[in-house]
């Protein structure tokens, strides 16, 4: 071996690319305006070249990481955004999909009311609530 250089073999270069794959994906998710679902993600780092599987790998590990989080928009796709965006909510439009963040957290003290209505739980420490209805330019 020549120098100081460190071989490369196919699991350095697979470590390689889920880092380079974790950026590309996080500054994705960060720039979006709104969640994202894995197929907007992976159109969006198309040029990273990652394939479908290793986004979805990526996705999971940025989730068990705690840097992003799964937004409930829809039951037959898996939507995305990171957790420094604080605890917010969305609209969503059931005729076209349109989606709007609402500031701040509506539910102040939520999970302290769903403590005194269970019996069956020890804690509840989060809560997802979302909005669902028609977006004004649909309803013209």
């Amino acid at each position: 071996m020549k120098g100081n250089k460190i071989p490369v073999t196919k699991r350095t270069i697979s470590r390689r690319n889920q880092t380079r794959g974790k950026q590309a994906i996080l500054s994705l998710i960060s720039k979006g305006k709104g969640p994202l679902s894995v197929a907007n993600i992976e159109a969006g780092v198309k040029k990273e070249g990652l394939n479908q599987s290793t986004v979805y790998r990526i996705v999971n590990a940025l989730l068990e990481e705690g840097m992003i989080r799964e937004v409930m928009l829809s039951p037959k796709m898996r939507h995305f955004e990171r957790t420094e965006n604080g605890d917010h909510h969305h609209a969503v439009c059931t005729e076209c999909g349109k989606i709007e963040e609402l500031a701040g957290c509506v539910t102040e003290g939520i999970e302290t009311k769903a403590m005194k209505n269970t019996s069956q739980f020890k804690t509840i420490d989060r809560h997802s609530l979302e909005f669902f209805g028609i977006c004004k330019t649909c309803a013209r």
